[in-house]
């Protein structure tokens, strides 16, 4: 496995740091009209197939952010402040990021696993939900406030491993949720040179390549399994731009 210079290193991590924190700590609040050239920017609308437009679901009581998760056929985590609000535009159209509930379901436990610094433990929670309904399935929308590549501590006395709380929190949520199917989704950097911004990718099996708190874990350089076939015009489609 080839091993990047210790300053290129640094930079990228910093970068990703910088990108995954970018409006982190912005307050919840229903969005001002955006304004330009005394044009209004409209929430964009979608086409979904027949018999698929999410429905989002209200909890009645509102739960409380100690609350176990309510169960769901899917798990939909999304990870930036950007992919969240996106996520809600197409999946819980109308009811925005500041509607969501508070998830911090046995944060103690968390805590000392959890840098100083990284967005979960400044903002005290694990991150924030909601549900949908599309079709006849239950889907239960959430934003992590963990992340790979935010949380970790470095072991002193076992190089290149760190704590991983964002396992921990996968376990959790799907002990309580209880879903038949769990995804994640956003934005990354393109893994080769080809890929264009905008671009989606899909993958039925992705490795773990990792140079500096997880270079010793056994996850590390490790193929996920491969999960189905995708046809050639699913996965090689390019977005238009």
């Amino acid at each position: 496995m080839a091993e990047f210079d210790p300053a290129e290193l640094a930079f990228r991590k910093g970068l990703a740091l910088d990108i995954l924190s970018w409006r982190a700590y912005e307050p919840e609040e229903a969005p001002a009209p955006l304004m330009a050239a005394g044009v209004v920017a409209e929430k964009p609308t979608f086409d979904y197939p027949a018999n698929t437009a999410p429905v989002p679901e209200a909890i009645n009581p509102a739960p409380a952010p100690d609350a176990a998760l309510p169960k769901a056929d899917i798990i939909v985590v999304t990870w930036t402040r950007d992919e969240w609000e996106a996520l809600a535009d197409v999946l819980t159209p109308g009811v925005n990021v500041s509607k969501w509930f508070v998830y911090r379901r046995n944060f103690d436990q968390y805590k000392d696993k959890i840098r100083n610094g990284a967005p979960a433990k400044t903002l005290n929670r694990l991150g924030s939900y909601y549900m949908t309904k599309i079709g006849n399935k239950k889907v239960l929308c959430m934003k992590a406030d963990l992340h790979l590549n935010q949380d970790s501590i470095s072991i002193k006395d076992k190089p290149g491993t760190a704590t991983l709380p964002v396992k921990d929190f996968f376990d959790q949520i799907i002990d309580e949720a209880k879903p038949d199917i769990i995804l994640t989704t956003g934005t990354a950097g393109g893994v080769f040179k080809n890929q264009d911004l905008g671009d989606v990718v899909v993958t039925r099996a992705g490795r773990f390549h990792l140079n500096d708190e997880f270079r010793n874990e056994p996850f590390n350089n490790r193929p996920s399994n491969r999960i189905g076939r995708f046809p050639r015009s699913i996965s090689t489609t390019r977005k238009n731009s």
